[in-house]
């Protein structure tokens, strides 16, 4: 498998969910939606979120396309919360990877190559775009809201809301202003901008949320200056033992100039527990490599 894009499909496959097909869950067709403040929405979201210790996924089956070519392969996942994420990958019973990541820091083991990579998530964020840190993929993994702003009081002070399609939707900037900017070409006023702070100020967070469950079905992070699009839906919504729902199916797409990644993620097999002693060995053979 090319390292390359298994490595792009790691920075993007922060948004693994799963659960046993029991109950489905109620959609939004034909429900009427609620006149909700940013606040209100915001609320009712973190009053549904499900506090776990871990999260156990044995089968997630992987479908992957880029420009050069369509590839298969099998993955789980074990994460214990606020600790570590631990993700395996195979193909035909082969390893072909395994990624550990914690709070400060992301170790690869490359099996097809045999070699390995120690790094922080320097090169997660000159992918996406944007900040990524352990707690933003944590946080998707558990189809919870996240912020870019690290300050709480401040995580959710500019956001906006609307409804669309049948569903709240959150965003991280009024674009009406920022669309304005980019169609007038105002080059000028974005150097300002720059200058003052980072190009992160023009990635765009939407978060469309369900309006019975509360529960995130799509994230998009649209970076304007780079022309960089990530788009993450979460389907197929279930119930799961001893609580909470879940998506059991994920499908990513993302895209920058010149390149693009599909992904399709089936999710079986889940167990919501505290994972004791994730096994992580580099091989003595293996030599250090960087990403």
């Amino acid at each position: 498998m090319n390292k390359r894009y298994l490595l792009y499909f790691i920075v993007i496959v922060f948004t693994l969910l799963s659960c046993k097909t029991q109950k489905a869950i109620t959609t939004t067709a034909h429900v009427r939606i609620k006149d909700l403040s940013t606040r209100r929405i915001i609320k009712n979201i973190n009053n549904n979120e499900v506090e776990r210790k871990g999260l156990n996924i044995k089968k997630i089956t992987c479908f992957c396309e880029t420009p050069e070519n369509k590839i298969s392969f099998r993955m789980n996942l074990k994460m214990n919360t606020d600790d570590y994420i631990l993700l395996f990958a195979s193909k035909m019973s082969l390893p072909v990877a395994k990624v550990m990541m914690t709070p400060d820091s992301v170790k690869v083991i490359n099996y097809y190559n045999k070699n390995y990579s120690l790094s922080d998530y320097s090169y997660f964020n000159s992918l996406a775009g944007t900040d990524i840190d352990f707690y933003m993929i944590q946080s998707i993994f558990n189809n919870d809201i996240f912020s870019k702003e690290e300050d709480d009081d401040k995580q959710y002070k500019n956001f906006v809301s609307y409804v669309d399609s049948g569903y709240y939707v959150l965003q991280s900037l009024n674009t009406k202003k920022l669309d304005r900017i980019f169609k007038r070409n105002r080059k000028e006023r974005i150097d300002r901008i720059l200058k003052r702070k980072d190009d992160d100020v023009f990635v765009v967070q939407s978060v469309y949320v369900n309006p019975v469950t509360f529960k995130i079905n799509k994230i998009i992070l649209d970076d304007r200056i780079n022309n960089k699009l990530l788009t993450i839906n979460f389907s197929n919504f279930c119930q799961i033992k001893p609580n909470g729902t879940y998506p059991n199916q994920i499908e990513i797409y993302y895209k920058e100039p010149y390149n693009f990644l599909k992904v399709k993620m089936k999710l079986s097999k889940v167990s919501v527990e505290e994972v004791i002693d994730p096994s992580f060995k580099i091989p003595e053979k293996y030599n250090k490599t960087t990403f």
